[in-house]
C-alpha cells in the first residue's frame, strides 16, 4: 500500500476530477471470486481503481464480472516497498509467494496455467498454483513474440519512462534533472558512483521482475547486469516508490531511480496512492528536451505530455497478459466473460479506451496514461 495524499482537483483531458476521494487505499489484500489480477506495480492503481469502482471523474466507473468479484493484488504487500510475502488469491486456494512486478506477473500466470509451482527471490509455494491467476500486469512487451503463443498481451494503455531524483542541493537537482540517455548508461553501467560537475549520483533500480527496470535498462542499451555501483536492495526496492530515497541527501550527493510517468502524474494529482514527499524535494528528471508532463495552468494538475509519451525510446504501451485459448471464441477453454473483460471494443472493458468520463479509457487518463499506440495484442510463450 502507497501513503495516500489529499486530491488535488483539476481537469485532465477534458474530464473533470471529483471532489471525492478518489482512492481508498486497501489494508489487506482482495478475495478473487471470480478472476485474479497480478503483476506490475505501474498499472496496479489505476486497475485498481477501475475494479474496485471509482468516482475520480465524475462518473461511477467500475469493471465488473459477471461471475463475481475481480481480485487485484498488489505487487508489494501493502505497507512495505520491498519485494516479499504471499498471497491467497481464490477462497480455499493455494498460498504463494506474491507476484512483484511485470515479469513476475507473467510467471505466476504460467505457473497457473501450467498447474506448477511458482518462485520469486528463492522462495517456492509448497503447491502448485493451477488456476490460482488469471490475467498479468505488465508494463514491459515480451521479449520475444510468437505468432502461436500461449499468451495473448492485450494493449492496455500509453505509459512512458522517465526518472525521479532528488539532491542535497539546490546546484546538486540541477545537474541530474536532464540527464542524457549516455550520462544515464554511464551511471547504470558503473562499478562506482558518478560524479557530474561535483555532484555525486547514486543509481537505484527496481527489483529484477519490474517491467520499468526492463524497459529503463533497454532504452540505455544495457542488456546485461546493471553495473555493480547500482543499488537494487538485494533485488527487492519497489517500484514507483519515492520513499527508496534516504530521507536525508548531503550536499553533492543526487540519488535517481526510473519512474513511470503515469505514475508520477497519478501520484501528483491524488488519483493514486501518493509516495512523492510533500516537501517537492523528489522531482522528476527527463532525458529528453520536454518534460514527461506538462501542467494545466487553470487547476495545477499535471497532464501527460503527448510528445513525450510518443518518443520511440521513452514511450511504451503497457498490457494485460492472459492465457490466450481463454480469450478465443471457439477454443474448449474460451471463457466469454474473461473475454469482455479484454476486448476493447466493448465500453466497460478493462482494456477500453474512450476518453469518455463514463468509461474506463476516461479513469486511465486521469492516472496519467494515455491511448496505446496500437489495440493488437501481441502473442508469446513466456514474459
Amino acid at each position: 500500500m502507497k501513503i495516500k495524499r489529499p486530491l488535488v482537483l483539476g481537469v485532465a483531458a477534458g474530464i473533470v476530477l471529483s471532489t471525492v476521494a478518489v482512492v481508498t487505499p486497501a489494508f489487506a489484500d482482495p478475495v478473487a471470486n471470480s478472476y485474479a489480477i497480478v503483476g506490475s506495480d505501474t498499472l496496479q492503481a489505476s486497475v485498481d481503481a477501475l475494479t474496485n469502482g471509482t468516482d475520480v471523474t465524475g462518473a461511477r466507473v467500475r469493471v465488473v464480472a459477471p461471475a463475481g468479484t475481480i481480485g487485484n493484488f498488489d505487487a508489494f504487500a501493502p505497507g512495505f516497498n520491498v519485494a516479499g510475502g504471499v498471497i491467497q488469491t481464490k477462497p480455499a486456494g493455494v498460498s504463494f509467494p506474491r507476484p512483484s512486478g511485470s515479469g513476475n506477473g507473467v510467471l505466476a500466470l504460467l505457473a497457473s496455467i501450467n498447474n506448477t509451482t511458482f518462485t520469486q527471490n528463492g522462495v517456492t509455494s509448497a503447491k502448485s498454483i493451477g488456476g490460482q491467476v488469471d490475467i498479468a500486469r505488465s508494463s514491459a512487451k515480451p521479449k520475444t513474440e510468437v505468432a502461436d503463443g500461449i499468451l495473448a498481451w492485450v494493449p492496455y494503455a500509453r505509459d512512458a519512462v522517465a526518472y525521479a531524483y532528488v539532491g542535497g542541493s539546490a546546484a546538486d537537482e540541477s545537474h541530474v534533472a536532464n540527464l542524457s540517455k549516455s550520462q544515464l548508461n554511464a551511471i547504470y553501467t558503473a562499478t562506482s558512483d558518478q560524479a557530474l560537475s561535483g555532484t555525486t549520483v547514486k543509481a537505484y533500480l527496481p527489483q529484477s521482475g519490474s517491467g520499468t527496470r526492463n524497459f529503463f535498462l533497454a532504452a540505455l542499451g544495457i542488456t546485461g547486469n546493471p553495473g555493480t555501483a547500482v543499488f537494487t536492495n538485494n533485488e527487492t526496492l519497489a517500484e514507483n516508490d519515492a520513499t527508496v530515497f534516504p530521507t536525508t541527501v548531503p550536499a553533492g550527493t543526487a540519488y535517481i531511480v526510473p519512474f513511470s510517468a503515469a505514475n508520477w502524474i497519478a501520484q501528483s494529482n491524488g488519483a493514486a496512492p501518493s509516495t512523492i514527499p510533500a516537501s517537492g524535494a523528489v522531482k522528476l528528471g527527463s532525458p529528453l528536451a520536454a518534460a514527461a508532463f506538462t501542467t494545466d495552468s487553470g487547476t495545477g494538475a499535471l497532464l501527460p505530455n503527448a510528445t513525450y509519451y510518443s518518443d520511440s525510446t521513452w514511450g511504451r504501451d503497457t498490457y494485460l497478459v492472459v492465457e490466450r485459448a481463454r480469450i478465443t471464441s471457439g477454443n474448449a477453454k474460451y471463457d466469454a466473460n474473461l473475454a469482455n473483460l479484454l476486448n476493447p471494443s466493448r465500453s466497460n472493458s478493462l482494456v477500453n479506451m474512450s476518453a469518455s468520463a463514463s468509461s474506463p479509457g476516461g479513469v486511465k487518463r486521469l492516472f496519467g496514461f494515455l491511448t496505446v499506440s496500437d489495440t493488437t495484442p501481441l502473442y508469446s510463450n513466456t514474459k
